[in-house]
């Protein structure tokens, strides 16, 4: 069935690069991810852990001062 030859219609396809994006991102993550982690990791863990000792210290401090021996102490030393 060979009809006569239709004008105005286009046939569109999809490179071959943006049918799969994602093909060896996991492959390539796994071998240089640990890479580029490693090299930031003292841009994040130094902030991260300043914080967190600061919390830590606040919690602590907070807690002692709500205690029976931070009442007490508090109050020797406003001499009562």
């Amino acid at each position: 069935m060979k009809g006569p030859k239709q004008k105005g219609i286009y046939q569109y396809s999809v490179a071959p690069l943006a049918q799969k994006p994602m093909k060896g991102a996991l492959n390539g993550y796994i071998f240089w991810g640990f890479r580029r982690i490693a090299q930031q990791v003292p841009y994040f863990i130094v902030p991260f852990a300043t914080g967190y000792a600061v919390y830590i210290w606040g919690y602590n401090k907070y807690a002692y001062y709500n205690s029976k021996e931070g009442h007490h102490a508090l109050h020797e030393a406003e001499g009562h």
